[in-house]
């Protein structure tokens, strides 16, 4: 390893500035990539700068606010104050460090809030480490939401360094700090350790080559750093040894690293040309291990997750044994704090949050099946008015004959009047439903059910099924998700005029794609996004925007390959929709200008082509668009914004 220069620094300062330099789009109709050329008359829109962009924002803005009525608006006040409660009813501090010095509160998303045990003061936080009464804390940037930094802050409240432009991770061991450098929004570019009490001594572990990748740690049982590169598909491990990095596993297609137990190393390792998870390590080979996609292991208390359709199982697992059944939740997130195994705490816990139930805790002892359920106590009377739900799962025939399952979620004895069908399914990963009254509480108290697709593609089987949706098989997600909408209609006695689809970020390019596919409104009524990635083949094709390099492994290199480009082109929704738009379908949808994820004019263009040749009147077409949001929005506005759209839904549905 080799501590930076001052050249060194400026280097990479020119190069970060460049690279910020390059995200400028041209906007220029004709893109060629070679094999096949085409033009887009709406490019323009995509420098996102000028006088027609300025002219389409306000547009937008004023007909959505044409929308909101005063009923809609009084109904929206209400739901307001139904997801806030929600809100308070599902965050509690779950998970504690630092032996009992450091309380973490979860919430949704990847961001949780800490505080001190003797302070009342609250930390918004994306990662925390805790070393020799220390905390190391990752908060966003106050001015750029899409930068980080890093603080290292003694018990009584003070900052003892600050390290700016990092990811949004952080380990301390041996008094090592270590920290992934971010050279612009998504691109991790290298390791750097430094001393973790003064915050000097830096120097470089590890750099990564590969833009396509992302650069991240895993903690591991026995206090053991792993640092790992990956795509959506494959992954390149190295085991952080003081200042260097070793390679872990390189003769494999890609590894999960675990630690070490009893002076084994244990991992589960895929091999190239397979998509079978194997155990590695004489400890974790001698477990006999559980039925079902194995999703987390902590070796050293002994417990797995596993997932089969969105039904998750604890098991605690020893060698030569049988696993036992400890907690099993039938639909939700089986949330395990990562802290328990890096610190070698006696117990595991869980932060859980399942339809049937209101969240809670569940702790389990290691290597014993011993547990509890533990939450904070409640308002009787509120708690009570927050009914738990019903969860069914149920199969639905796709168009190639393959059974894809799908939940349906609704309050106990109430006979759903209409349903909101969710898809994901991208990048392998789950199906999020959680505690549904944070996010849908208003339209399942008023005879709404939830419907969760759990096609090919995510995250809610095997590794099988997540290839059998990806590149060229992306089809098969939207003929899975047309399925399972049409198998819930029959199975509820709805039609299309009760049916709403809706679908965030790469959902909403499933979503987008059943519009094209269905514009008079034949499968459903209304659709729904948020961030909807929608403009594919030019988003796809332009290598200066921050994630067309890493999307590569999701939807294949569409600028390259002829087959990857046809695939693309049978199901972007901008280049799907017919000359009319989708003149049947009433559509609602919603982004954020700070949006470097999907750019707020992926949404922008689309809305204009779902209503065809006239852009005079909202043809039952709206976009919500907030000036300071990005691709996730603050938990205030979410709340503020999510009760309005939802007002305007059920609106919509006439219940």
């Amino acid at each position: 390893m080799t501590t930076k220069t001052t050249k060194q620094k400026q280097k990479h300062k020119r190069t970060k500035n460049k690279t910020k330099k390059q995200t400028k789009l041209s906007g220029n109709p004709i893109r060629n990539i070679g094999f096949l050329a085409w033009r887009n008359n709406a490019a323009a829109l995509e420098t996102m700068r000028g006088s027609k962009w300025r002219s389409a924002i306000r547009r937008e803005k004023r007909f959505y606010n044409q929308l909101l009525s005063p009923k809609i608006r009084k109904m929206a006040t209400v739901f307001e104050k139904e997801l806030q409660t929600a809100g308070k009813l599902s965050n509690m501090e779950s998970f504690s460090i630092g032996c009992g010095s450091i309380f973490i509160m979860t919430g949704i998303g990847s961001s949780f809030t800490w505080r001190w045990a003797w302070s009342n003061k609250q930390h918004l936080s994306s990662d925390i480490d805790y070393f020799d009464s220390k905390v190391y804390f990752i908060t966003a940037d106050e001015k750029d939401k899409y930068a980080s930094n890093l603080t290292c802050q003694t018990a009584d409240g003070h900052n003892v360094w600050t390290k700016k432009g990092v990811s949004g991770q952080v380990a301390v061991i041996n008094g090592l700090c270590y920290y992934v450098n971010v050279a612009y929004p998504f691109n991790t570019t290298e390791v750097v350790c430094c001393d973790a009490y003064t915050g000097k001594n830096l120097g470089i572990v590890l750099k990564d080559p590969y833009e396509d990748r992302f650069l991240g740690f895993v903690r591991a049982s026995g206090s053991q750093l792993y640092c790992k590169s990956t795509t959506w598909m494959d992954g390149k491990t190295w085991r952080i040894e003081g200042r260097r990095a070793v390679p872990f596993m390189p003769e494999t297609r890609n590894q999960v690293p675990l630690g070490s137990h009893k002076g084994c190393e244990c991992a589960l390792i895929m091999k190239h040309g397979s998509n079978e998870w194997i155990p590695h390590g004489a400890f974790l080979k001698s477990w006999i291990m559980p039925p079902g996609s194995i999703q987390w292991v902590n070796v050293a208390s002994g417990h797995t997750i596993t997932n089969d359709k969105g039904r998750q199982t604890l098991y605690l697992c020893a060698p030569h044994k049988r696993p036992v059944q400890i907690h099993h939740i039938a639909a939700g997130d089986f949330e395990p704090s990562p802290w328990n195994k890096w610190f070698d705490q006696p117990f595991q816990s869980f932060m859980i949050r399942t339809p049937e139930e209101h969240p809670y805790v569940f702790y389990a002892a290691s290597n014993s099946t011993v547990h509890k359920k533990w939450r904070p106590p409640f308002d009787k009377k509120v708690a009570e008015d927050f009914g738990t739900f019903k969860s069914t799962l149920h199969k639905a025939k796709s168009a190639d004959g393959t059974e894809v399952s799908y939940l349906m979620v609704h309050l106990e004895k109430v006979k759903p009047k209409a349903i909101l069908c969710y898809v994901y399914s991208a990048y392998g990963m789950s199906t999020i439903v959680g505690w549904p009254h944070i996010g849908w509480g208003p339209l399942l108290r008023r005879g709404f059910a939830i419907v969760y697709c759990y096609a090919r593609g995510g995250g809610d089987n095997d590794f099988a099924w997540m290839e059998a949706g990806q590149r060229e098989k992306h089809i098969r997600t939207v003929e899975d998700f047309e399925a399972t909408i049409q198998a819930a209609q029959k199975l509820v006695h709805v039609g299309p005029d009760k049916t709403i689809i809706f679908g965030r970020s790469a959902g909403g390019m499933m979503v987008g794609a059943t519009t094209a596919r269905h514009p008079d409104g034949d499968l459903m009524g209304a659709t729904f996004t948020e961030v909807p990635f929608v403009d594919v083949l030019r988003t796809s094709t332009n290598p200066k925007l921050p994630l067309t390099t890493s999307g590569t492994s999701e939807y294949g290199n569409i600028e390259r390959s002829p087959v990857n480009f046809q695939a693309a082109l049978e199901l972007s929704p901008m280049d799907t929709l017919p000359p009319d738009g989708a003149p049947g379908v009433f559509v609602l949808s919603r982004t954020g200008l700070r949006d470097l994820q999907v750019m707020p004019f992926e949404p922008v263009k689309f809305i204009e082509r779902l209503r065809g040749a006239r852009q005079t009147e909202p043809q039952n077409k709206f976009l919500g668009i907030e000036d300071d949001e990005t691709h996730s929005y603050s938990s205030k506005t979410f709340v503020n914004t999510r009760a309005q759209d939802l007002a305007i839904l059920l609106d919509w549905a006439k219940l």
